[in-house]
């Protein structure tokens, strides 16, 4: 399938029959006559297929509301990733502090270092701005994320508005993320506070 919706090095998205429920941000970047070109491949998981002509399929009613945002959640792993990685000597104190307020429940899932869970906290947040912008139900997308631990991603969320309404010509993601430190500290003792029932005072807004 050609997308040309997010971004013109976005080739195809890949379907992963062997894969199951699991998906994947994938992107390559290969010398090509003295260039580097880049590649992204997201590979969406198929887990049940049509009975009729066996080709994958997604639960019924869930095509828009699920595999668009699930598209754009391993399109975002290809740059945020290495964003975070950038930024790391800012990220790393509260993204450590905010794993250890969930760290059985993030390694469940596979989220296993405070790292890990900085790249699924900014790609969660930048697919909540996505589905915000595109009109659809921003605040039940909010709550399927602190239901599945990540509490923090709403406030997360609600910061990237400030790099939105940057000029597109000049804003710098990489360079955006390290102010998001200061938001993940606020939120690791926010969210502490309400674990040991403290109220914490806002320092400002998000």
């Amino acid at each position: 399938a050609k997308i040309d919706l997010y971004d013109p090095t976005l080739d195809e998205v890949r379907l992963g029959l062997l894969c199951g429920p699991h998906s994947y941000g994938v992107g390559s970047r290969l010398p090509v006559a003295g260039t580097m070109v880049e590649e992204i491949t997201p590979v969406i998981g198929c887990w049940q297929w049509d009975s009729a002509q066996g080709l994958p399929t997604w639960p019924r009613g869930t095509e828009a509301g699920v595999v668009e945002p699930l598209i754009v959640h391993e399109l975002c792993h290809s740059y945020v990733n290495a964003a975070v990685d950038r930024a790391w000597s800012d990220l790393e104190a509260p993204s450590a502090a905010l794993f250890a307020l969930e760290e059985a429940r993030m390694r469940r899932q596979a989220y296993t270092t405070a790292r890990i869970v900085c790249y699924e906290t900014i790609v969660r947040a930048c697919v909540v701005r996505f589905i915000r912008n595109r009109g659809s139900d921003e605040k039940r997308m909010k709550a399927d994320e602190v239901r599945q631990g990540f509490r923090w991603v709403p406030a997360v969320a609600d910061a990237l508005a400030e790099f939105e309404s940057m000029d597109a010509s000049t804003r710098d993601f990489g360079a955006f993320l390290k102010s998001l430190a200061p938001v993940l500290a606020r939120e690791a003792e926010r969210q502490l506070g309400l674990a040991l029932g403290i109220g914490v005072v806002e320092s400002g807004p998000l």
